[in-house]
């Protein structure tokens, strides 16, 4: 096949441009070798002043890097894996080749694993020397990385996704955040997975890598970080430097914790933020009251949970009964002298409270699990009147955890006290949320009373979606059936019991097995019982 190419291009000069090679071939014998592959793609013509670069393409330019012009590039999205062995050889060719980053002037948005801890070191020269009006003296650094001469515009990305990145990958932030100040408007990176999941010890024994300090960017709406072999510390006064931010991810993979050791963060005043997602340590050491200065806030994610590969669903962790409780009463005592340590960490003193009265009338997600999930206040949805979307997820792998919910916990707070005036109808007494269309619990939960009842026909009489967990107290499969003949808007109800259901059993309900055949936009409502769907029978 070389050898094909070699004289086609030599007699028809041009006339081949591309190759294509399957992805998936039918069996391994047909596959095209890497080393084959890029010996081909050298024999072609190099991309025509590329605009946008993803895995369609990455590979012919990286064949024919250095006769490439990169001057009209934009965009590079790696965000689709390539084939390993292709991905080793890229790798190969790049390490022996001098930096291409420096070449693409235009380049707005950039999609790729990391590429050592020098990758933006270019860019950081560059600035240094613009900052400085240091051209004259620009001699040494052209020599080593370009050789087209000193560049009078700077490169102004405005888009970084990094992935697979070092463990420790501060050296390359670094240079990122002071090369790309002006312009970065979205920054996100993510290191190697890993099993290991590290446990939260005492800041104050354990040396910390604190992201963030000394960061300074105005233009910043996106930043997520996420690692996974040890805690994400990040400078919270680097926080209200991002005057900008709208989307706030941090993540790390600590499981397991003890409340002492917790150093909580001061609250932070994020006035335009819109998603916020915070995992791991960094889901502990939030302090909830930062919740007063998020007015727009429209996602909210909090908790510490890991996939579980065997069962397939997500485990959390939530201490015991018995450290909840001294929790709960620690929170109520003084723990040591107040103060706080550097970096926004409160290190000591009166724990924050969880007050549950943050009023967000654009919050339209919410997920939370773990201890958050298990603490949840129900009494807080009157605060969210756009409420769309909910999950809370107390599936512990640790211990057997319980939550009751009566209709006292569905009640505005303001009529605890007169339940019983006579005055007020059902639907002024209870929580209202109109716009409410799914809610997912996972985990067991007991439902007093008539609490599903009210919760899927007066609270939010909406609902398309339910499931409410395991559930004891709650409806029976009749019961279920009839309520949901009640809900104008259901189209799928989880109903997860361990009871097997017979031919006779199903007939009796009303049921039948889904028919995957069936037209999707038949209003119908799917009921998932124990892994199987059903549809229920026309009256």
């Amino acid at each position: 096949m070389v050898q094909f190419v070699r004289q086609h291009t030599s007699i028809h000069n041009n006339v081949l441009q591309s190759v294509e090679v399957p992805r998936y071939l039918p069996t391994p014998s047909r596959h095209c070798p890497a080393d084959i592959l890029f010996e081909i793609l050298a024999l072609l013509p190099p991309l025509e002043n590329p605009r946008s670069i993803d895995t369609s393409n990455w590979c012919a330019l990286v064949a024919r890097l250095p006769d490439t012009n990169l001057n009209y590039l934009e965009s590079i999205d790696l965000t689709s894996a390539l084939e390993v062995e292709q991905a080793e050889m890229i790798a190969k060719l790049l390490s022996d080749q001098p930096p291409f980053l420096p070449r693409c002037r235009t380049l707005k948005r950039l999609v790729m694993d990391t590429l050592g801890p020098d990758m933006f070191h270019w860019a950081v020269l560059e600035k240094m020397q613009r900052d400085k009006g240091r051209q004259r003296e620009s001699n040494m650094c052209r020599n080593l990385f370009w050789r087209d001469g000193y560049y009078d515009d700077l490169v102004s990305l405005r888009s970084i996704r990094l992935f697979n990145a070092e463990p420790l990958v501060l050296e390359v932030l670094r240079d990122i955040a002071f090369a790309f100040r002006d312009t970065l408007e979205e920054l996100t990176v993510e290191d190697f997975e890993t099993f290991e999941t590290p446990e939260l010890t005492d800041m104050e024994t354990t040396s910390q890598v604190v992201y963030g300090k000394d960061w300074d960017l105005p233009c910043l709406r996106t930043l997520s970080l996420k690692v996974h072999c040890f805690q994400l510390c990040f400078d919270l006064d680097a926080l209200q430097r991002f005057r900008a931010l709208e989307s706030l991810c941090l993540r790390d993979s600590v499981m397991t914790y003890n409340h002492h050791d917790i150093w909580s963060w001061s609250p932070v005043h994020l006035p335009l933020l819109k998603k916020l997602k915070l995992s791991g340590s960094p889901a502990l050491r939030f302090n909830l009251a930062s919740l007063h200065h998020s007015p727009r806030l429209e996602e909210l994610t909090l908790g510490l949970s890991v996939f579980d590969q065997t069962r397939h669903s997500f485990d959390c962790y939530i201490p015991s009964p018995e450290d909840l409780e001294r929790e709960d009463s620690d929170d109520h005592e003084l723990l040591g002298t107040p103060g706080t340590v550097s970096h926004g960490y409160q290190s000591t003193g009166r724990r924050p409270r969880w007050t549950w009265d943050w009023y967000l009338s654009e919050l339209s997600n919410l997920h939370l699990d773990a201890v958050f999930a298990y603490k949840f206040d129900f009494q807080w949805l009157q605060h969210l009147p756009n409420l769309q979307h909910i999950r809370l997820n107390i599936a512990s792998g640790n211990y057997f955890h319980v939550q009751f919910i009566s209709l006292k916990d569905l009640l505005k707070r303001k009529e605890e006290q007169q339940d019983k005036d006579e005055n007020h109808t059902v639907s002024d007494r209870y929580i209202s949320l109109p716009k409410l269309e799914s809610i997912d619990l996972g985990g067991y939960w007991n439902f007093l009373d008539k609490v599903v009842e009210t919760l899927c026909l007066v609270v939010s009489p909406n609902l398309r979606r339910v499931n409410l967990g395991y559930n004891d107290g709650g409806c029976t499969l009749q019961e279920w059936i009839a309520l949901s003949r009640k809900m104008p808007c259901i189209e799928r109800l989880d109903l997860n019991t361990n009871t097997l259901l017979t031919c006779d059993r199903i007939k009796e309900l009303g049921l039948t097995p889904q028919d995957i055949w069936d037209d999707p936009k038949q209003k119908r409502i799917v009921y998932k019982i124990g892994g199987t769907c059903y549809d229920l029978l026309d009256p």
